[in-house]
């Protein structure tokens, strides 16, 4: 009975959460999609992107965590800051690499992210994927830009420019 019950229960939280995304190159586009409807929320849907205290942990390292925390959630604070695209930005163009990348600097690592990465890629966790997006104008390879966006404990989040906090 108890079992069932759990299972009732599991249920109704999932049908209660908004859309769920995979965790991969795909469902970061599928999330980021959102910012480009004509009635995008920019500062709800960046807030659903904002990590919680146990996120740094599972990002940075343990000793570089609570200093990113402290510096990120200042940061945060800014109820003006959002991820929005700019008029006529209506395509999405995606990265990804690897801790590993990073701590080598080669592959899309070395080609498509801001050299910050290099500085800091001993104090993130291994086995990460990091990707950054651009909203671009139809046929362009040029504009808003943002990294750092990953996946972690099932959901999508950021931690963008994490160089500059950890200086």
């Amino acid at each position: 009975m108890k079992k069932l019950i759990f299972i009732y229960i599991l249920i109704y939280i999932s049908s209660c959460q908004n859309e769920t995304f995979e965790g991969n190159g795909n469902g970061a586009k599928k999330f980021l999609a959102q910012f480009l409807e004509t009635d995008a929320d920019y500062r709800n849907l960046t807030e659903e992107l904002m990590p919680n205290e146990e996120d740094y942990n599972l990002y940075f390292k343990k000793e570089f965590s609570n200093i990113a925390f402290q510096r990120y959630s200042t940061m945060w604070e800014n109820e003006d800051l959002a991820i929005r695209p700019d008029t006529n930005q209506v395509e999405i163009i995606i990265d990804s690499t690897t801790t590993e990348e990073l701590l080598q600097w080669t592959g899309t690592a070395a080609l498509e992210f801001p050299g910050g990465y290099q500085e800091i890629a001993e104090k993130l966790h291994d086995s990460l994927k990091i990707y950054k997006f651009k909203f671009v104008q139809p046929g362009s390879k040029i504009g808003v830009s943002f990294d750092g966006l990953v996946f972690l404990n099932d959901r999508w989040m950021i931690f963008p420019k994490p160089w500059r906090v950890l200086r």
